[in-house]
């Protein structure tokens, strides 16, 4: 079993057997209900995408940074306040976060050198006036490198 897609479908819970799933490449999950991913679904050593958008996961484990073969990153439109530091994933192309509840604004992602598309609009970031400008700066700055930062 290499794609799972089961967008739409009111699922609430994803099963830790997803973890035994060892040759899984791509999960969509998106348009769901789903509050929490278990950390089994980190253990899939080439997963390379992983769409759960549009749910309603209010956190996400460390656990997400074992994957490191991940390319797509979406999850975007969920309620997430609380989000691992992902500068050692080094293969990611592109990362959604727009429409959660992020308040500090995940620095770290614009060290990721293979990100040419980070999604973060719709978030409430506490930032200062300065702190927003600052921010515009490196949106210019990140464009100049064919990276696209969007908040």
């Amino acid at each position: 079993l290499k794609e799972i897609d089961f967008y739409h479908n009111q699922i609430s819970e994803i099963p830790e057997q997803i973890g035994n799933a060892k040759a899984l490449e791509q999960v969509y999950l998106a348009y769901n209900q789903i509050t929490v991913i278990p950390d089994t679904l980190f253990e899939l050593p080439i997963l390379k995408a992983l769409y759960l958008h549009h749910n309603e996961i209010i956190m996400v484990s460390n656990g997400l940074t074992h994957l490191q073969n991940l390319l797509y990153l979406d999850l975007g439109y969920n309620l997430i306040f609380e989000f691992p530091d992902l500068s050692e994933m080094t293969k990611l192309i592109e990362i959604d976060l727009q429409e959660n509840s992020l308040s500090e604004f995940p620095y770290e992602l614009t060290e990721i050198k293979s990100l040419r598309k980070i999604y973060l609009m719709g978030n409430s970031f506490v930032m200062t006036k300065e702190e927003r400008a600052e921010m515009q700066k490196l949106r210019e700055e990140l464009l100049e490198l064919d990276i696209r930062l969007f908040f």
